[in-house]
């Protein structure tokens, strides 16, 4: 399992891949630093924010774009056949894709996050806002639990890889289940929570996306941003219940997906 998940980094960081997210990186931080002046008062929470909100939606793209070339390509051009003709179990393949997957992850937000410290000195350095940017440690768990958001939507992403025949099948809905999780709990929030909700948009939408609440994990749960740009942090015991939630799912597509590739025949 180790020598697959070793393989599975030194293939994703192939063709230039770290030079490749440090740009991007630096593009990200130079437009939230852009965008900030548009902001008198709070210039540093809104470089911040806007920084983070693309970190979120870059993390889904890359976990996605490794899923595809480290594992679904190796499927559909026959590559596997000599390593599952080994008298090995499977899942050591499939598992060693997912640990190096998650790994090539949480490099990448630790690069982020330092870009993230980074840019917030640099856009708060000689002018204090009224509501103070917690940066610095506080990114930790913000990132930390990024890395869990990110690890269900790949653990999700492998089992379409096992199920599916089609090549950009699991990236397309690897990318649907991504947007459904992060927004099924402010939409909720907003139909049961808001004033300005009517009755009937309620009657209409509310009793679907409640049983879809019982397939799908809340991610927005894992969303800690308010943290650093506020210094609102959930309590403890509702951070531990979505860190737990996210680990629970994990685990559970993870076993559907091993479960999956080891009674598929591959021709």
């Amino acid at each position: 399992m180790g020598w697959h998940a070793w393989t599975a980094i030194r293939l994703g960081l192939r063709r230039r891949s770290l030079f490749f997210l440090l740009v991007l990186g630096l593009l990200v931080i130079i437009g939230g630093a852009l965008f900030s002046s548009f902001s008198g008062r709070q210039p540093t929470t809104v470089a911040m924010n806007l920084s983070l909100s693309t970190f979120r939606i870059i993390g889904v793209l890359l976990a996605l774009f490794w899923i595809q070339e480290l594992f679904v390509k190796e499927l559909e051009q026959g590559r596997l056949h000599t390593l599952l003709s080994l008298p090995r179990p499977r899942e050591q393949y499939l598992l060693g894709r997912f640990l190096g997957i998650g790994a090539l992850l949480a490099g990448t937000l630790l690069l982020f996050g330092v870009l993230l410290w980074w840019l917030g000195f640099w856009v708060s350095n000689g002018y204090s806002q009224g509501t103070p940017v917690h940066n610095g440690w506080p990114l930790i768990p913000v990132m930390a639990y990024l890395w869990l958001d990110l690890l269900t939507i790949t653990a999700f992403a492998l089992l379409m890889g096992t199920l599916s025949t089609t090549p950009l099948l699991p990236f397309g809905l690897g990318l649907a289940f991504a947007w459904a999780a992060r927004t099924l709990g402010p939409v909720l929030g907003y139909l049961y929570g808001s004033q300005q909700t009517t009755p009937g948009l309620r009657q209409t939408f509310g009793d679907g996306l409640q049983a879809l609440q019982w397939a799908l994990p809340d991610l927005s749960r894992l969303d800690l941003r308010a943290g650093v740009l506020y210094g609102q942090w959930p309590p403890g015991e509702t951070m531990a219940a979505g860190a737990g939630m996210a680990l629970g799912y994990t685990i559970l597509l993870l076993g559907l997906a091993v479960w999956r590739f080891n009674i598929r025949e591959f021709s």
